[in-house]
């Protein structure tokens, strides 16, 4: 066998437990909701949450380290100035997109070991449309800001719609793999 078991083989992606393909995702520009939205239908439907953000800022900084040391840069990253003060916004915007479909494997493998007896829902701005796109079997598992040209559902959230009413937005969206609601009549 060669190449690292978590790569694609033969154009698929490794995913032995259907989780990727089976997951719903919530992408889009930060602070639109997303955590919202996906907190509350984790709520309602009694599904699995999958918090990009926080693993992408917490969880993955082993990942980052061992990857700056593989590249030969210092694994305390670069210097701050570097980043913040000597670089052009468009140098720090392609440096963040170029960054996506690295962070976006990561990510995967996250999602590859939460097995979980519910549904998955996964939500972050990292979850880019054109890199959830070739892993799903339906645009319909998918609600992003960006991915009108993809066929992907698009919501704007301008603030004339409370959560509860993007919530609902997004519920009857995902309607054909969100399982009944538990009842309360217990």
């Amino acid at each position: 066998m060669t190449g690292h078991p978590h790569e694609p083989r033969g154009g698929e992606v490794w995913d032995p437990f259907g989780t990727l393909r089976g997951a719903l995702w919530i992408g889009g520009g930060q602070w639109s909701g997303k955590s919202t939205v996906a907190r509350t239908l984790a709520r309602r439907y009694g599904l699995t949450a999958y918090h990009y953000d926080y693993h992408d800022a917490r969880g993955h900084d082993d990942r980052r380290i061992a990857r700056r040391v593989r590249l030969g840069e210092p694994p305390s990253g670069p210097d701050p100035d570097d980043v913040w003060v000597n670089t052009t916004p468009e140098e720090m915007a392609a440096a963040t997109l170029a960054g996506f479909p690295i962070r976006f494997q990561w990510a995967l493998d996250d999602l590859r070991g939460l097995v979980s007896g519910r549904p998955i829902i996964a939500e972050g701005w990292g979850l880019r449309p054109e890199l959830v796109a070739p892993i799903t079997d339906s645009p319909q598992r998918i609600a992003a800001g960006s991915a009108r040209r993809l066929g992907i559902k698009v919501i704007e959230v301008d603030g004339t719609r409370d959560a509860d009413a993007i919530v609902g937005i997004v519920a009857d969206h995902f309607r054909p793999y969100l399982p009944s609601p538990p009842s309360s009549d217990s």
